[in-house]
């Protein structure tokens, strides 16, 4: 519950940063977080590019990745086949949100951030305890698999250094007191959240006849063609590995249709 001084007194990260911890059998060394994953993520290209470096990710990822690169003045390549040394950070999403493809890691010489916010949902699993020493970052989301968008609690899980770094850029106080007691309140009751994320899952199993690809999150593809959504808000959307102009995004939230957009 809620109480007077998580409003009056100064957040305290650290009952959270210890569970998170624990979590995934690191120490708190290892944790860095922030409100919401995306401020994570742009607090670690912050921390780790300069100008001129240039970032490589998938050809579908998330769009705030390139607004973060030219905030350092640094470039993102939508190309996973760059390896020379010229590319200074690497950033994948797990699964892709577009295609459902886990994450695919290549020989880069440098640090990769695993972006985790739909991994609830599915993707590839790694061994995040062995890998953080290998230079590799992973992010995660209480947004999306535990449905709490509105609360803005995200992390990252790195190498003592990496997380050394990132602390230079964040926020003063990184969450909110409430946060805070949210985010513990949903570990504590994961096996609730659980059911929520079925049901999710089974709802786009419903819809499998009429999906345009098989894919991961709390969302679904469908073809304006072959299902009616009674002049709700349409788009022509142009995905060329698809080919097929015609495209609808249903966001399914607690087992319910809350709403329709385009996706690019």
């Amino acid at each position: 519950t809620l109480e007077q001084s998580d409003f009056l007194q100064y957040p305290n990260v650290m009952p959270l940063k210890e569970r998170i911890a624990e979590r995934h059998g690191v120490g708190i060394e290892n944790v860095f977080i922030g409100s919401g994953s995306d401020r994570v993520i742009n607090a670690l290209f912050n921390a780790l590019l300069n100008p001129s470096d240039i970032v490589v990710t998938t050809p579908y990822y998330f769009r705030m990745y390139d607004v973060y690169a030219r905030q350092n003045m640094a470039t993102l390549l939508n190309c996973t086949d760059v390896v020379d040394p010229s590319v200074k950070l690497a950033i994948i999403a797990n699964p892709c949100s577009t295609l459902g493809t886990g994450a695919e890691l290549k020989e880069w010489q440098c640090p990769v951030i695993i972006d985790n916010a739909y991994i609830d949902f599915g993707g590839t699993q790694f061994d995040v305890k062995s890998m953080i020493e290998q230079d590799k970052i992973f992010t995660y989301s209480f947004s999306k698999g535990w449905g709490g968008a509105g609360a803005r609690v995200g992390y990252a899980i790195a190498n003592a250094e990496r997380i050394a770094q990132v602390m230079k850029f964040r926020d003063m106080f990184e969450i909110t007191g409430p946060s805070v007691k949210f985010a513990l309140w949903l570990l504590d009751n994961e096996e609730s959240i659980k059911v929520w994320r079925a049901k999710s899952l089974n709802e786009k199993f419903d819809l499998r006849d009429i999906a345009i690809i098989p894919q991961y999150g709390n969302w679904i593809y469908l073809s304006q063609d072959t299902y009616d959504f009674a002049g709700q808000c349409k788009r022509d959307i142009d995905i060329p590995e698809l080919s097929i102009g015609k495209l609808l995004k249903v966001s399914i939230v607690d087992g319910v249709r809350k709403f329709i957009s385009e996706r690019s």
